[in-house]
This record gives C-alpha cells, sequence and structure tokens, in this order.
C-alpha cells in the first residue's frame, strides 16, 4: 500500500526539509541505509535506519544537532517499521 507522509522539524536535514512530502510503500522488506517511516510512542516518524540486528532497528535523522531532533531510536522492535521511503529518492 502507498504512504504518503509530510517530514515535521528538521530532523532529517539536508536530505529532507521540513513540510516536504515523502512516498513510501509499506513493506517489510528494508535495510541499513534506507529512510522509513516508523511508529514510536504512538507517533509516526520518518528517520533513516542506521543498524539491524537480531530483529532490532536503530533509527536516526540526518541532522546530528540535537536541538533540531537529531535524536537517535533502538534498538526497537523491526515491526515498528511501517514503510520505506522510494520518493524522493535519497
Amino acid at each position: 500500500m502507498l504512504v504518503v507522509r509530510r517530514v515535521v522539524g528538521k530532523s532529517m536535514l539536508p536530505t529532507l526539509k521540513p513540510g516536504q512530502t515523502v512516498y513510501a510503500w509499506n513493506s517489510r522488506n528494508f535495510k541499513v541505509g534506507q529512510v522509513v517511516v516508523a511508529f514510536i510512542n504512538g507517533i509516526e516518524i520518518v528517520k533513516r535506519i542506521s543498524r539491524i540486528e537480531n530483529g532490532q532497528v536503530y533509527l536516526e535523522g540526518d541532522n546530528k544537532d540535537p536541538k533540531d531532533g537529531g535524536k537517535s531510536y533502538g534498538p526497537l522492535p523491526d515491526t515498528r517499521i511501517e514503510a520505506v521511503v522510494f520518493w524522493p529518492r535519497l
């Protein structure tokens, strides 16, 4: 299924800008380096997979500045990944 979302905040700068629309496919086939839509504490976020180990994923924003939301998440069950972003091509 197609998932359309808007990026909220500055955590994915410079790759994705606040308010930018991303398109993603629901998929269980994801890998390190891909940008995904995930559920964390009941909120959808757009982050990059930095590591996968034993069914656990680690996510982080591309912006490493903590004041801009550049924090990491994980380990999280891989079931938290909802979709893999395919556009814009990253």
